[in-house]
């Protein structure tokens, strides 16, 4: 990964922080509530193709190396996660995808050297719950946050909600609303 110019760096985050002080989010508390409006501005993508009751919860695997996993469970996992890969290599090649982290004030935007560089990092995001590591792509202005139960939260703004999940579903990945 490179560090981007400063002049862009600053762009991507006025853009980023226009996305995530958006009323409706703060009004949502950062996803700890669901919408009931039409103006729907975050959604999930998720390895499960439902929200887990606190039933199916118990009994789920919900992190890469977590106690009690098999061999199918990693067969699904690695399908999902080359899924996940897939879709931000698209973006890639649109050069349109970044990496940032959320520290505030001291916040960084890199983008990748290569598509391998790409791959390693969303695997580890995804394996290893390196957070607050997060994934923006910026035609979409769409913000991925990783999280620690193989879902991660997605928001954007209202007007490209509907154009990133068309895209994301063209690569056959779960979105929970």
């Amino acid at each position: 990964m490179k560090k981007i110019g400063i002049n862009l760096e600053k762009t991507i985050l006025k853009e980023i922080k226009e996305i995530i002080t958006h009323p409706l989010i703060e009004e949502s508390k950062m996803f700890q509530e669901r919408y009931d409006t039409d103006e729907k501005i975050s959604f999930c993508i998720s390895y499960f193709d439902h929200w887990l009751n606190d039933n199916e919860l118990e009994n789920a695997i919900t992190f890469f190396d977590q106690e009690g996993s098999n061999n199918d469970f990693y067969q699904s996992y690695f399908d999902y996660e080359n899924k996940i890969i897939d879709f931000f290599i698209d973006r890639y090649n649109h050069q349109d995808i970044f990496i940032f982290s959320d520290h505030g004030k001291n916040s960084s935007i890199f983008e990748f050297n290569n598509v391998e560089d790409l791959e390693c990092v969303t695997k580890l995001i995804l394996r290893a719950d390196l957070m607050p590591i997060n994934i923006y792509i910026r035609n979409y202005k769409a913000i991925f946050y990783s999280q620690t139960d193989l879902t991660w939260s997605v928001i954007s703004i209202y007007s490209r909600v509907i154009k990133i999940k068309n895209l994301i579903k063209t690569y056959k990945i779960n979105i929970l609303e």
